[in-house]
């Protein structure tokens, strides 16, 4: 019984790449001077925190940042999983974007709905970081 995993790994290369960008357009935009815009990268939590005077200012900062990770890598601003906006002393508010390394549900479907397009009958099961799909007999290979 054949079988795959399929996992989202995140390119860390092109996430602090992109994250250094973004950081290069808020320091070099007239709006943000003087202000305490900025996003921060932590790998070991694997979180992306960003940090601003308001929340109007954290739309700004999401809107430089989105396009410069999906430049980087296809869908990768799909992986973050923002919190809820926190004040920080005084006016200043900051938000942290988990990054998930799961497959997003809505790829999971896509996935499955190529698979059956296969006809192939499948087991289905879902971990929480790994995709597993066990073929119960030989999968015909298309292309996609």
């Amino acid at each position: 019984m054949p079988s795959f995993d399929i996992t989202s790994e995140v390119n860390m290369a092109n996430l602090t790449n992109s994250i250094d960008v973004a950081s290069r357009m808020i320091v070099n935009r007239y709006d943000f001077k003087g202000t305490s815009a900025k996003v921060e990268f932590s790998e070991k939590e694997l979180t992306i925190t960003l940090y601003g005077d308001s929340d109007f200012q954290l739309g700004q900062i999401k809107d430089i940042l989105l396009p410069a990770m999906e430049k980087k890598e296809a869908d990768s601003s799909k992986r973050l999983d923002p919190q809820e906006i926190q004040t920080v002393s005084g006016n200043k508010v900051k938000q942290v974007l988990k990054l998930n390394r799961a497959l997003i549900a809505s790829l999971q479907k896509k996935l499955l709905n190529y698979l059956k397009i296969a006809d192939s009958k499948y087991n289905r099961l879902f971990r929480a970081k790994v995709f597993a799909c066990l073929a119960l007999k030989e999968i015909t290979y298309k292309r996609l």
